[in-house]
């Protein structure tokens, strides 16, 4: 029987004693203070609870939820800000009980405005009837095939961040599809760009390969869907996850150091043992610097406004999402609209349609006579018919920019995700948010947890599981990769011949 050596059993009986006397005594618990009650920070607030650390959360708003907060209003709710949920991102669907959401679905197609008409454009394999409006746009069959085998197989296989790997070259998306998989221009220009274009507010040309790779490869494992109650849903699952006098409201903090953080309006500093910065960038380079948390790029700008009408929305066969083709990305114009309650119906009353706008840049560069006079455009005059909600959320950096990162220099820790930055700033002092990471939720998360893993270990403290979700068993998840492949390979087969 193999035993430990003597300074290793000391060591690990210290740890078992120390576990002990924190079980006793919380008040001998390790403190952290969490700056921020966003996505990253609840998820970094609430690893580090399960881990045995007392920890206090400042949130300056009176709500939690940051950029992923809803409104109710008149018994319409209103994300603030288009969203969609991914729910097959990795981090995603390991940290949240999916079970507790009631979901609507966007379904597997899209509305795709060409200046004349609304064609309905999707998956043919989800619905057989899409693939005439497919092809009609100018993607090809060998187009298709090329995205299924690189998507469904190639990614899922090596795993679901292997798009982010160190090793993996980045390059602008349209240099990848057109030059190096020899997709057809038709594919990037009248499928790909207005579908994605939303998503990253740039142009093919401005797009990391490696953010798309990523995000195609999660919205080919499943779909976007929306939560009944908003995303804000899924803070609140979040937060009530952690003890109530963790959360403080209300709470704008002016001054951090690495054990103590002073509130706005207050003389006297409160002491920890660790400061986790998870505010947003602007929030964050006040508190510690810009030279700590670097300048990242942002997306443009975007606002986000709201239409409520009686009835349905018009037309008898009108997508519940719809992207404009061909257009420039100037302020003003829409980018993307939804009749939010046809995906999830609680989003609006009984016999009433909720319409979502996105329009790139801030609201001062459009009014609601301009506003109607574009969706007419789409819709006719019925539009003006339509009441502008008064509510509209305008983001000036709307999210982290997906530039390719040609010269970058990713540190030993980070290989498996090259867009990952430390959470160690300095000593007692980290930092997380999806600008430290790779852009979206999934960012965010995993940020999150990031910092709360480094805080542990810096402490002394075993870190708590970064997966509250048991994953499939191993051997069903190769079964249905070997039955995929085999159906591609057989599927090619009959092309050929």
């Amino acid at each position: 029987m193999a035993t430990l050596p003597l300074s290793a059993a000391m060591e690990r009986g210290g740890e078992r004693e120390r576990e002990g006397e924190r079980e006793r005594d919380p008040a001998a618990r390790p403190r952290v203070g969490v700056i921020g009650g966003g996505l990253s920070g609840l998820c970094c607030a609430e690893r580090l609870v399960r881990s045995g650390i007392s920890v206090t959360v400042f949130e300056k708003a009176e709500v939690l939820g940051g950029r992923m907060r809803s409104d109710q209003v008149d018994g319409f709710t209103l994300d603030r800000g288009a969203h969609a949920i991914f729910r097959h991102y990795p981090e995603f669907s390991s940290t949240f009980d999916m079970d507790q959401f009631s979901w609507g679905h966007f379904g597997q197609s899209a509305g795709f405005f060409d200046g004349f008409r609304i064609v309905d454009v999707g998956n043919p394999m989800g619905n057989l009837k899409l693939v005439r409006t497919l092809f009609s746009t100018g993607v090809t069959l060998i187009d298709y095939i090329k995205i299924f085998l690189r998507y469904k197989i190639m990614f899922r296989v090596l795993g679901p961040y292997a798009p982010l790997h160190a090793s993996r070259k980045d390059m602008p998306v349209k240099e990848l599809f057109e030059k190096k998989l020899g997709l057809s221009q038709g594919f990037v220009r009248n499928f790909f760009t207005p579908s994605f274009q939303p998503i990253f507010l740039c142009p093919p040309e401005e797009m990391s390969s490696q953010a798309v790779d990523f995000i195609m490869t999660a919205l080919t494992c499943g779909g976007t869907a929306l939560p009944a109650g908003g995303v804000q849903a899924v803070v609140d699952q979040l937060a009530r996850r952690l003890p109530d006098e963790v959360i403080r409201l209300g709470t704008s903090v002016e001054q951090i150091s690495k054990n103590s953080i002073r509130l706005h309006g207050e003389s006297d500093e409160t002491l920890f043992d660790a400061v986790v910065v998870a505010a947003d960038w602007g929030a964050a380079a006040k508190l510690v610097g810009k030279d700590a948390v670097g300048s990242p790029q942002f997306s443009r700008s975007s606002t986000t406004w709201y239409f409520r009408f009686e009835g349905k929305p018009p037309g008898s066969s009108t997508p519940h999402t719809i992207v404009p083709v061909g257009e420039s990305m100037v302020d003003g114009v829409i980018i993307n609209l939804a009749f939010v309650n046809s995906i999830q119906p609680a989003y609006a009353p009984m016999g009433w349609s909720l319409c979502q706008v996105t329009t790139v840049g801030l609201a001062k560069s459009t009014d609601e006579l301009s506003l109607k006079r574009r969706l007419e455009y789409f819709f006719g005059p019925t539009v003006h018919h339509w009441d502008m909600m008064s509510q509209h959320y305008e983001w000036e950096q709307h999210q982290p920019s997906h530039l390719p990162r040609f010269d970058r220099d990713t540190p030993k820790d980070c290989k498996e995700n090259s867009w990952m930055q430390p959470a160690r700033l300095s000593n007692g002092v980290y930092c997380c948010g999806d600008y430290r990471a790779h852009p979206g939720f999934d960012g965010a998360i995993k940020s999150g947890k990031a910092a709360a893993a480094a805080v542990c270990e810096d402490l002394g403290i075993h870190v708590a599981s970064a997966s509250l979700v048991k994953p499939p068993r191993a051997y069903l998840f190769w079964l249905w990769h070997v039955m995929v492949v085999f159906l591609a390979l057989m599927t090619t087969l009959v092309v050929v011949m």
